[in-house]
């Protein structure tokens, strides 16, 4: 399957009614607007644009044929993504409906049957995608992520990292003297020019932080 962050959705999507919240995502990374079908879903789209090993990715690609019953049926996934390691396939589903046949099985075959093309299909549930406080941590640094970073502002916290500060508090610290304001921090991890482990509250005072790259 070849992978085309651009291409059009393969199906229309849901409209929005008193049962279902539907949604529009503006992703930096994908250099579009990803649509999502439900807050499960919008919560994974924020994983996919923070990781880094997400270099972009799309929602519902090209629908796959299979039978069921004796009846002809069509499956569109929710998402796909170019990883660094290849192209996966990504179906968000409760985990309640995700261990219950006969879901369970089409997803056991839908498996196979992108693996026999070379592509990872990974089901996510809110087991995965909700985990804390990583998904706090997501959607508060996503909100830096259009932040404009100073150059000099950009140079001061590397230069601090470089010379041995390696907290987020010892930053804030240092930063003030410099009049760089710490929103600048939180739009560099955003970016991913600087890490923090994301799997820990960052808003503890001895929250690490390294540089990922200079650039």
């Amino acid at each position: 399957m070849m992978f085309d962050p651009h291409a059009q959705r393969s199906r229309k999507v849901v409209r929005r009614t008193t049962h279902r919240v539907v949604g529009r995502f503006p992703s930096l990374k994908s250099s579009r607007v990803v649509h999502w079908e439900s807050q499960l879903e919008r919560d994974m789209i924020r994983l996919l644009e923070f990781d880094p090993a997400v270099l972009s990715y799309r929602e519902q690609p090209g629908p796959l044929t299979y039978f069921e019953s004796g009846k002809r049926r069509k499956y569109t996934p929710d998402f796909i993504a170019q990883m660094t390691s290849g192209v996966t396939v990504f179906e968000v589903k409760p985990y309640e409906q995700s261990i219950t046949s006969p879901l369970k099985e089409r997803l056991a075959a839908f498996r196979e049957y992108y693996s026999a093309q070379g592509i990872d299909f990974l089901v996510m549930t809110e087991r995965e995608i909700r985990k804390e406080p990583r998904l706090s941590n997501i959607t508060k640094l996503l909100r830096y992520q259009r932040e404009i970073v100073n150059p000099a502002s950009k140079q001061v916290v590397i230069n601090l990292i470089d010379s041995g500060v390696q907290t987020l508090a010892g930053l804030f610290e240092h930063l003030k003297e410099h009049g760089v304001p710490f929103s600048q921090v939180y739009a560099l991890i955003a970016q991913g020019i600087l890490g923090v482990d994301i799997n820990q509250p960052i808003d503890n005072d001895d929250t690490s932080v390294c540089l990922r790259r200079a650039s």
